[in-house]
């Protein structure tokens, strides 16, 4: 069911039904022909010897993120289609990337890109790929969110979610963070539905942490609890309300929960607005020029629904159609982008998050996303 919702007539349908457009999906199919052919000889996106001083070898989350884009529109290894041999080379190069003795994928790589080659290649096993290397590499990187967990209940604020962890096991900094966290409860949530056998109590556990992470004060979740963010000027990031939401309606959380419907609130106040780059202040208050708080936005109003969505939906085409490039690409605006190591010359987590983005119409029509889809028939 996982393919057919994401080819043929079912992703036709499924993208009308969405609001998707013809001239969404040629751009996503723009979008995987400029990551095509930036993909390097080695399997991965980026250079593999370059080094970020908390991201690790971006290349892998590069990877990982242009491998789920692929995989969201119906392209895998298994599937004999245009870039069958594309994602099967990058999955080869995210295997080659784990770390033997910690099942880690890069050896310097931080939470982020662990969790979401974690992520992708249960997505690939979602999608029919059967090779016993690809299950145990999931298994492995499963094993590894797992470990990292923080499971010390004298420490509430950080029971239960997950921070900057490293193949060694250092820590950036071991406050728990809501963006980290909901990368790997996707990852869980995902192996989950491929067959993994992982405690679903550890799935639980950190999606109370989420809850746990609402302010209403700030009308927003936090980024972090930790003191030296909280007493900012700016206490928080706009993608984690937009993540937070996303990953509690994943997770089947109750729609009438106030710190689920005042975040969805907070995000449909704050609509793409055009793509440019925004000052600090606006990126931070309204998530101007933010493709990840777009990513998530999209993703937390798309399973929302009603009239919110349709005018989340309307913003979005009118900001990201416009702005591709005649190669395929989008020119990086925000901060996020130059730490993924993007350039002028290659946009490659820019462009990857954009087509993702643009997928939704059609990429979560999975198990947890089919109740959704019969909501709009």
């Amino acid at each position: 069911p996982w393919v057919s919702a994401r080819r043929g007539p079912r992703k036709e349908e499924a993208l009308r039904r969405g609001g998707g457009t013809e001239e969404t999906e040629a751009a996503v199919r723009a979008g995987l022909a400029y990551l095509a052919a930036k993909q390097r000889d080695h399997g991965g996106w980026g250079d593999a010897r370059s080094r970020h001083q908390k991201y690790g070898e971006t290349s892998v989350g590069r990877t990982a993120l242009s491998l789920l884009a692929f995989l969201g529109a119906g392209h895998a290894p298994t599937t004999e289609t245009e870039y069958s041999d594309v994602t099967a080379q990058a999955i080869d190069f995210l295997i080659g990337s784990q770390r033997e003795r910690t099942g880690h994928f890069g050896s310097h790589t931080s939470s982020y890109s662990h969790a979401i080659s974690t992520y992708a290649l249960g997505e690939a096993v979602l999608m029919g790929v059967t090779d016993a290397r690809i299950r145990r590499a999931l298994e492995r990187g499963v094993e590894q969110i797992l470990r990292n967990q923080e499971l010390d209940e004298d420490r509430p604020a950080h029971y239960g979610g997950w921070s900057y962890y490293y193949p060694d096991g250092h820590r950036f900094d071991d406050y728990p963070r809501v963006s980290i966290t909901v990368w790997q409860l996707m990852a869980l949530e995902t192996a989950l539905l491929a067959g993994v056998d992982l405690p679903k109590a550890r799935v639980a556990l950190g999606k109370a942490w989420i809850l746990a992470q609402w302010s209403g004060e700030l009308g927003r979740y936090y980024y972090t609890r930790n003191p030296e963010w909280t007493r900012r000027r700016t206490p928080t990031l706009p993608g984690s309300t937009p993540a937070a939401a996303f990953i509690l309606e994943v997770l089947g959380h109750d729609e009438e929960d106030e710190r689920l419907a005042d975040a969805i609130d907070m995000v449909s106040e704050r609509p793409p607005r055009g793509w440019t780059q925004a000052s600090t202040e606006r990126f931070l208050s309204r998530g101007e020029g933010n493709t990840y708080f777009w990513y998530y936005g999209t993703l937390a109003l798309f399973l929302h629904g009603g009239s919110d969505w349709d005018r989340w939906n309307g913003a979005l085409q009118r900001t990201l159609l416009p702005s591709k490039e005649d190669d395929g690409s989008w020119e990086p605006i925000d901060p996020y982008s130059d730490y993924a190591g993007d350039t002028n010359g290659e946009r490659i987590y820019t462009t990857a998050i954009n087509v993702l983005t643009l997928e939704v119409y059609y990429r979560y029509l999975t198990p947890f996303q089919q109740k959704v889809a019969g909501d709009r028939k």
